[in-house]
Order: structure tokens, then sequence, then C-alpha cells
């Protein structure tokens, strides 16, 4: 999954204790160097068997380099993601 748009259950967050576990992770991360892309893989490790995807119209990314999206494409979307 893309961390950049996320819904979620907050509840279910705390019961995790999700925020420790992320720190946690990015703690050893700091310690280890065991990725390079951010916040994305404790999230990965920590909901990878719990994550439903989105409707694509919730994610467009691409935008600030990929300029060939169809009119409806960017019509349709609810979260226009710049990634460049």
């Amino acid at each position: 999954f893309n961390a950049g748009v996320m819904v979620i259950d907050l509840n279910r967050w705390r019961q995790r204790h999700a925020s420790q576990l992320v720190a946690e992770w990015i703690a050893m991360n700091a310690r280890r160097r065991l990725w390079l892309h951010g916040s994305q893989p404790p999230l990965l490790l920590l909901f990878h068997d719990e994550v439903v995807s989105l409707h694509w119209s919730w994610n467009v990314d691409g935008l600030g380099h990929r300029l060939n999206y169809p009119k409806n494409v960017l019509n349709e979307a609810k979260v226009l993601h710049w990634t460049g």
C-alpha cells in the first residue's frame, strides 16, 4: 500500500499501540539502517494483514511528473497526490 493516503481506525491503532511500535521500528532503523524509505516500511510491517484498498480516486498520484492523465481521471479524483 501507499502510506501517502491512509484512513486509520483510531481505536484499532490505539489497541495495537501502533505509535509506540512505529517509533520502535524507526529507532531500530536509525541504529541498523534496515530501509531507506521513511515511514512506509514500519507501517507495512505492522499492518500488512489489515489493509483494505481504497478506490483509486482517493490517491491519484504521480502528479508533478506524470502529465498524461485523462481529464475524467482528474475530474473524478478526490485526492490529487503530487510526487514530483
